[in-house]
């Protein structure tokens, strides 16, 4: 799956197979923590992702309860460390 964001600038979403680690994610998900590891904001992803800004906030919230992380930069790490994404997908 490849989703085009601002710029030009291409995401690929392909990782380790769903259950391969503690927290499995969908390909939605794995985009949005790439997206999120990159820095974005809330309405960056909405628009990277073609969605709403309350859907791409949904989202992360999710991930947030998901990894039991406090915010985006602990989520990060936490996503890495269960393997749910590499170092150099952010």
């Amino acid at each position: 799956m490849t989703v085009m964001m601002t710029g030009g600038a291409q995401l690929l979403a392909e990782g380790p197979a769903s259950g391969a680690y503690a927290h499995p994610v969908t390909d939605r998900q794995r985009l949005v923590l790439e997206l999120v590891a990159r820095g974005l904001a809330t309405k960056e992803i909405a628009a990277a992702l073609g969605i709403s800004e309350p859907g791409a906030k949904k989202h992360v919230a999710t991930l947030l309860r998901r990894f039991a992380a406090p915010n985006r930069a602990a989520l990060v790490r936490s996503a890495i460390a269960a393997g749910a994404l590499g170092p150099s997908d952010g």
